[in-house]
């Protein structure tokens, strides 16, 4: 009589695919710019210096929105956007 013998699959590390992100000024993208593929619960840091120039004195709305098209699968999709409200005089 043989015993049931169960076999665990070999650990791998899962990875999300790289993305975009991008930065938006009153809901139009001005910017673009990729990261890279990351572990599970692996973290991304980059300083990143982005030039715009408003085109007059008013109110704008910025955000940076990250998986920008949507190229990573997420169940929560609630932080993927930072945004705010500047005043240029």
């Amino acid at each position: 009589m043989k015993r049931n013998q169960t076999s665990q699959p070999a650990a791998r590390a899962s990875r999300f695919r790289a993305g975009e992100y991008a930065i938006e000024v009153n809901g139009v993208v001005v910017g673009k710019s990729t990261v890279p593929a990351l572990a599970s619960g692996g973290t991304w840091n980059e300083l990143s210096i982005f030039t715009y120039k408003f085109p007059s004195a008013g109110t704008y709305t910025v955000s940076l929105v990250v998986n920008y098209g949507d190229a990573v699968r997420e169940t929560n999709t609630t932080n993927n956007t930072f945004t705010r409200t500047v005043t240029v005089d």
